[in-house]
Order: structure tokens, then C-alpha cells, then sequence
């Protein structure tokens, strides 16, 4: 049984408590604050985030911590919400955090990251895709999801070269994160053909979870393809395929990267069937099936939760990978240190293989087209 085995098959604790000596003297704990959405539209979704970050603070306490001290994580619940986030973020800087994993919703984490940039702490964004995470109030940010524009580039591919739609329908949330995807998409689908048409740019709230009114009228213009973006992907975007399905929705359906997780998949059930995506995990095919340390937390994973992780899980996972090896490089938890030892820099030992972040902060990936066929994301031919 491996080391991250062990560790997995331990219980799951919201605080783990110091005892790391340093020279005979008891060492202070690092303290680690987690926020995710762990109820609400996303808590699917943001609870396997969290599991995945959870495993990798485990496995850093099992080798011994980070620096010679343990790490002592909290774990708080920001319910996809602003208003929330910005005050579960007070109470845990009143805990004495030194980095916050979390940055799930887009819309959350532009709301508190100007406090933790005052107060001089790391923030690693999870999920949240906006390029505002990287310019915006905080530039020593750290971002695992990739950029709304590379994400796009992929959608266009898929669209234009794969499905060689000439007219489409953009069906977005109606949000910071809704509006800057959509946009990305539709300026790199009309790069790769200026005359497709765009058939209209419809919205919805966040929350919804009753689409039957939109996809009617998606119906009635009968585009090539539907671009949805809905990250309410156990809840919303699940809802809105089996609704398709119930009308019989003759129209290709195209979902923004990381819409179309295996949490989607199973609670859309067979209306998933046929949709199309752009993924950059997928725990037990080439290239990730070959890499020793992903074989080793998908091991994991499984002995803790019953469940392949996917791309959520292995974000969060990868997440303290790398900030742990930056603070290793660096010799800090200081936030500028942290930045400046990993902006420009590769790290070879990852569950991803070697990885680099570029001088934004931005995490690399590698971009998969699929399709679901059968209840599986099933990868697209080149």
C-alpha cells in the first residue's frame, strides 16, 4: 500500500492539529485556510475540489510537513455567494492563515481577493477562470484552471474544425464568469470563420435549473450548435440537458471547458449523451495513466472516496503540489517570495507530469476534445 494510501484512508479532519518539533522545540503549524462552495448550486463539484486539496495537505503532513512544521488547514464554505465569501475570508484570516486554497466561483474570489492582497496573503485559485484573477487586484495570484482565451481557442476548434457548424447559439449565466466566456468563444469561433452566424446570446441566472422556455426558442432559430456556458454543472447544467432531451432537442450541444464533468455525466444521466466538450484530466487515459504519481493519487482518491477524480479533484490536488514545492524553493510561506519562486519556473513532479506556470501565475494544460458516448467522456480522434 503507497504512502498517499495510507494517508487517504485516514479520517477526514477540518483541523489538524501542531506537533512538529524543530531542534526540541514544539514548531507553530502552518495554517492553510480552504474555501470552496460546499453547498449550493456547486457543492458537488466544490466538495471533490476539496477533497483533492485535503489529500494533498495530507500527503505534506505524512512526508513531514512543509518547512519542518505541519500543516493545520480550515475549512470554510463560501456557498458560491460574494457577499458570503468576503466574510468566511475575514473569519479565517482571523484564524491566522498564510495561504488560502480556494477560488472556485469567479464572481466570489474577485470579491475578497483585494483583502487578501492587503493583508499579504497567497491566494490560489482552484477553478475560477477569469483573467481578472491574474490582473486584477492581486498580481502575485496563483490560477490552476486555465485562461478563459485558451479555453475558448479549444471551444472554436471543436465548433468550427470538428462539427464545421456554420450557425451558432450562445447560452450563457448571466455573470462576470457567464459574460467573459461567452465572449472569449464567440470572438475565436469567428476567427476561424468570420461568416458563421451567430444566431443570438441568450442568459440565465446562475442559479437556474428550469431551461425549458431558452431551449424552445433554441429550437425555433435551429442553429448548428448550442455554446453553453453554465458552471452550475451538478444542478444547472445537468437540468438543462435532460431538458433538451425531453423535447428532443435536434441540436448539437457544445459545453464551455469544465462544464461537463463526470459529476454532470451522472446526474444528467443518458441525455449527457452526445454533448460535446474540451477537458484537460482524465485520471485513466494517456498521458495521465502513464504518470507515476497521478497512478499513485488516483489510487488514493479511489481508497478515500469510492470514485475516480476528476479534473476537480486532481485541480485542488495539484494545487498544493506546486504552492508546497514554491515554498520549498523559496524557503517562505511569504506571499511575493512564493510568487517570484514559482512565476517563470517548471516543476517536474506533479500528478500532471511536468507542469510549468508562466509569468502571470497561470498553470499549464493540455487540452482534450470528447465527447460523452454511453455515459463516458470518451476522447474525439485528432
Amino acid at each position: 500500500m503507497s504512502l498517499l494510501t495510507r494517508v487517504a484512508g485516514a479520517c477526514a479532519l477540518s483541523v489538524f492539529s501542531a506537533g512538529f518539533l524543530i531542534s526540541g522545540v514544539l514548531a507553530q503549524p502552518l495554517r492553510v485556510g480552504v474555501m470552496l462552495p460546499l453547498s449550493g448550486p456547486s457543492a458537488a463539484v466544490g466538495n471533490q475540489t476539496r477533497e483533492g486539496v485535503e489529500l494533498g495537505l495530507k500527503a505534506l503532513n505524512a512526508n513531514g510537513g512543509l518547512l519542518g512544521r505541519e500543516i493545520d488547514y480550515v475549512v470554510a464554505d463560501d456557498e458560491s455567494v460574494p457577499a458570503i465569501g468576503l466574510s468566511r475570508v475575514n473569519e479565517l484570516l482571523a484564524k491566522d492563515i498564510e495561504v488560502l486554497v480556494g477560488g472556485w466561483n469567479s464572481p466570489v474570489l474577485l470579491a475578497y481577493q483585494p483583502i487578501l492582497a492587503k493583508e499579504n496573503i497567497f491566494s490560489i485559485a482552484t477553478i475560477a477562470k477569469v483573467d481578472q484573477v491574474l490582473t486584477g487586484a492581486d498580481k502575485h495570484a496563483f490560477k490552476i484552471s486555465p485562461d478563459n482565451k485558451d479555453d475558448a481557442r479549444q471551444i472554436a476548434k471543436l465548433v468550427v474544425d470538428k462539427l464545421d457548424a456554420k450557425s451558432v447559439l450562445f447560452m450563457s449565466q448571466s455573470d462576470v464568469y457567464g459574460d467573459t466566456t461567452q465572449k472569449a468563444m464567440e470572438a475565436e469561433i469567428l476567427a476561424l470563420r468570420p461568416d458563421i452566424k451567430v444566431l443570438g446570446r441568450e442568459q440565465f441566472q446562475y442559479q437556474e435549473t428550469n431551461f425549458r422556455n431558452l431551449l424552445e426558442k433554441a429550437r425555433s432559430l435551429n442553429p448548428d450548435v448550442i455554446v453553453v456556458t453554465n458552471s452550475s454543472q451538478a444542478s444547472g447544467m445537468a437540468a438543462m440537458l435532460q431538458q433538451a432531451d425531453e423535447i428532443d432537442l435536434p441540436n448539437k450541444i457544445v459545453v464551455m471547458q469544465g462544464g461537463l464533468t463526470d459529476i454532470t455525466v451522472g446526474a444528467a444521466g443518458p441525455s449527457a449523451n452526445g454533448v460535446y466538450s474540451v477537458g484537460f484530466y482524465f485520471a485513466d487515459k494517456p498521458p495521465y495513466s502513464e504518470i507515476p504519481l497521478n497512478k499513485e493519487f488516483v489510487e488514493a482518491y479511489r481508497a478515500a472516496y469510492g470514485v475516480t477524480p476528476d479534473a476537480m479533484a486532481a485541480s485542488g490536488y495539484i494545487a498544493v503540489q506546486v504552492w508546497a514545492e514554491a515554498v520549498r524553493r523559496a524557503g517562505t510561506t511569504e506571499r511575493v517570495a512564493v510568487s517570484k519562486a514559482m512565476r517563470g519556473q517548471s516543476f517536474p513532479d506533479t500528478i500532471w507530469g511536468e507542469v510549468s506556470v508562466d509569468d502571470r501565475g497561470q498553470l499549464s494544460a493540455n487540452y482534450t476534445l470528447f465527447q460523452v458516448t454511453d455515459g463516458e467522456r470518451t476522447p474525439l480522434p485528432d
